[in-house]
């Protein structure tokens, strides 16, 4: 995230990619908020298979709550 705040969200998700860990949740995560400003349909898609491939039921919710308040965004 710190990347992004220097260099902008469309260069830090490119180097985000570069890691490629898409086992892991964070990684969608990360990817979902730095898709937030540039496309929420993509950060739509991010939070979703962060939560398919969440273990904790906790982080689940979370992740969620931000499907949830995403969904209301493009709602309004």
């Amino acid at each position: 995230m710190a990347f992004s705040k220097f260099h902008g969200n469309r260069p830090a998700i490119k180097e985000a990619k570069k890691l490629d860990l898409k086992v892991d949740h964070f990684y969608h995560v990360l990817l979902a908020e730095l898709y937030k400003e540039v496309d929420v349909g993509q950060a739509g898609k991010y939070l979703a298979e962060a939560h398919r491939t969440c273990k904790s039921e906790k982080e689940k919710e979370l992740i969620q709550k931000q499907i949830d308040k995403l969904t209301k965004k493009l709602s309004a």
